[in-house]
């Protein structure tokens, strides 16, 4: 029986928007415009070069998922054409806005998705996992945004790659502190950051089970802030995801690769380039039994993005490969 090796890799990462929250109606860049602009072309440089350009040879797909890209709309154009792939992105917080203009002014951010290589029939869709919004039409079509509090959303690209069927979902859950109200709370008490990321993972559970029907491969990668093992993550364990990047834990005063800088600072400035606050996003990887050979199965893990300045986190990716036969 005749086998091809295939190959999946699998890149995320939290680009940081970077915008000062202290001033919630411009939200202006915290690092001057001139320095946010260094530090986007920087990025872009860094994803190139960690994600390629070229035309991936027979067998391989490349997938990126990144959080926090600011303007999401401009952004999502630069680096379709920058990594020569195809993307899609979902707004997570815009404020209020009408087309281009909006308040906070400078804020548009969300999430996007890339790829590049042989994916077939190619479908993307977005769930919001918290936070309340609307968008419709307004006069002469102009689109309009209306948020009432910081949301959080979820991508999902769903394809065939050699002829196994695959979803990629992505997902940037919430951080805190918390001051949104608990939906069932009749005075209105804050609901605890770890409660609402809790509901969080819980509706994206939910959107993902019916793709453990529908594929043989599933991922979910992004911004979990949490770890991997906590009481949090627990619905998707119970789905049969595993995390293979467990030991690249989320809190950086517990990861041995994240050191404070002696006589370094920690003001909103400078965090881009205080390692010791990077945060690392997660991978969860799920396959169908009996469709892949466990003994061709590899998946390695390492750490990438992480030079000083790019942003607040850094990237990591998954390199799957695995044979099946040819039909």
């Amino acid at each position: 029986m005749l086998k091809m090796r295939y190959e999946i890799k699998i890149l995320t990462f939290n680009t940081w928007h970077g915008l000062d929250y202290r001033h919630p109606y411009l939200m202006l860049p915290i690092q001057g415009f001139k320095k946010t602009v260094e530090r986007y072309r920087s990025q872009n440089q860094a994803l190139r070069a960690v994600f390629g350009h070229d035309k991936p040879r027979r067998g391989v797909l490349n997938l990126c998922c990144l959080q926090e890209l600011n303007p999401l709309k401009a952004r999502l154009k630069t680096l379709k054409g920058l990594l020569n792939a195809h993307g899609h992105g979902a707004v997570a917080n815009a404020g209020i806005r009408a087309g281009y203009l909006g308040i906070p002014l400078f804020l548009n951010e969300g999430i996007a998705t890339f790829f590049r290589g042989k994916l077939e029939n190619a479908k993307w869709s977005s769930r919001v996992l918290s936070g309340k919004g609307r968008r419709v039409r307004g006069p002469f079509g102009v689109p309009l945004f209306f948020q009432l509090e910081e949301r959080r959303v979820a991508l999902k690209l769903r394809g065939t790659f050699g002829g196994l069927r695959i979803a990629m979902i992505q997902a940037h859950l919430h951080a805190g502190p918390d001051t949104s109200p608990k939906p069932d709370s009749a005075d209105g008490a804050p609901a605890p950051a770890t409660e609402r990321r809790a509901a969080e993972i819980l509706r994206l559970a939910e959107w993902v089970r019916p793709e453990l029907d529908r594929c043989d491969l599933v991922f979910i990668a992004g911004d979990f802030n949490n770890d991997p093992d906590s009481a949090e993550t627990a619905p998707l364990r119970a789905l049969g995801f595993e995390s293979p990047s467990r030991e690249f834990t989320w809190c950086p005063d517990e990861n041995p690769l994240c050191h404070f800088p002696a006589g370094g600072t920690r003001t909103p400035t400078d965090v881009a380039w205080d390692q010791a606050r990077h945060r690392f996003d997660r991978i969860y990887l799920w396959r169908k039994p009996g469709v892949i050979d466990d003994t061709s199965w590899e998946c390695k893990i390492q750490r990438v993005l992480d030079q000083g300045g790019l942003s607040d986190h850094f990237g990591l990716m998954a390199e799957i490969s695995f044979e099946k036969a040819l039909l």
